[in-house]
């Protein structure tokens, strides 16, 4: 299923966590997160009891996309997009980033396509580079998007968007 998850949930299972994105859905089903979205993050989570699923989407070699809309605490610079595209260095994780795309939307907000998922990436890049992100939305994984779904609510993925995910996946 795809989720436009609220600001303040936490992509966990764990019961002990009180705003656990498992009892906010309340499904009748036992069902998983695909991965994490931070709990300032908002927007598309996939969430499955389908085991293959989570692990053809999370396998880092794979290069699966995932598409954020960005707004910084400042406008930015054209040097900043150029750093961002290229990739940058992470000193808290010693490790530079994956090239990746990068898109103006307006003074002091953009577009960025990842194809991997370090630890709240996108905001350690960007204060890498002197900026702070006010706002963190994903909109996309793979081919499925996010669309007009609102926010805390969820959708089944099914028929030729189902069938197009899982053959990504097994490529």
């Amino acid at each position: 299923m795809a989720f436009n998850k609220p600001k303040g949930i936490v992509c966990t299972t764990e019961k002990k966590e009180k705003d656990n994105i498992v009892d906010y859905i309340n499904y009748p089903e036992r069902i998983y997160p695909v991965g994490r979205l931070d709990k300032d993050s908002t927007g598309l989570i996939l969430l499955t009891n389908r085991g293959e699923i989570v692990n053809g989407i999370l396998k880092a070699k794979n290069y699966h996309e995932k598409e954020y809309i960005v707004t910084l605490n400042r406008p930015y610079s054209k040097e900043f997009l150029m750093d961002m595209r290229n990739g940058v260095y992470l000193s808290e994780l010693d490790t530079t980033t994956r090239k990746c795309m990068v898109r103006p939307l307006s003074a002091n907000t953009f577009s960025i396509v990842l194809t991997q998922g370090l630890n709240r990436q996108i905001r350690r890049m960007c204060k890498e580079l002197g900026y702070r992100v006010t706002d963190l939305k994903r909109v996309r994984v793979m081919n499925i998007k996010l669309g007009n779904l609102s926010v805390g609510k969820y959708r089944k993925v099914e028929g030729d968007e189902l069938e197009k995910l899982l053959r990504l996946i097994e490529e």
